[in-house]
């Protein structure tokens, strides 16, 4: 597979990742649910480190990117600050669950709720990366990234 097509494909099982987590989320099993959080986590640093050490910097050797490296980088840090937030509320949630399934399923929403700007920046992210930044890099680059499998899958 072409190292742009691979770096796609993490992407998408990233999301692939975190819906296991939302799904359990809405079947009400709050245990799966924080399992799948912490794999969904752990394969998002990993993939955001790989791209902050072999994608971002290789953007100086673009003549005119899109969209500089310090975009990259914000954004990077800005999603960090969203996954801890959004970890945070879900932990809190979960750490004081009420008996009933009715109260139960209203937590579920409101963890649903508040994922939804955590996912919204990742897509918009994601789609930045996939439509300027994996489009201009250099091969090399793209291939580094692509064989250190950010998703974790291959670790």
């Amino acid at each position: 597979m072409d190292p742009v097509e691979t770096l796609r494909a993490q992407h998408r099982a990233l999301d692939v990742l975190l819906r296991a987590h939302l799904d359990a989320v809405i079947a009400l099993d709050f245990a799966s649910a924080l399992t799948h959080l912490a794999q969904w986590q752990h394969a998002f640093a990993l993939h955001q480190h790989v791209e902050d050490v072999a994608l971002i910097p290789a953007l100086g050797q673009v003549s005119a990117p899109r969209w500089g490296a310090h975009v990259y980088d914000a954004e990077h840090r800005h999603l960090e600050s969203l996954v801890h937030d959004y970890s945070a509320r879900f932990a809190a949630a979960i750490a004081a669950l009420p008996e009933g399934a009715a109260q139960r399923r209203n937590v579920a929403l409101a963890i649903i709720d508040s994922a939804h700007v955590l996912r919204h920046v990742i897509d918009h992210h994601h789609q930045r990366e996939e439509q300027a930044l994996f489009l201009e890099l250099p091969d090399d680059a793209l291939a580094r990234a692509a064989r250190a499998d950010g998703t974790g899958s291959g670790d």
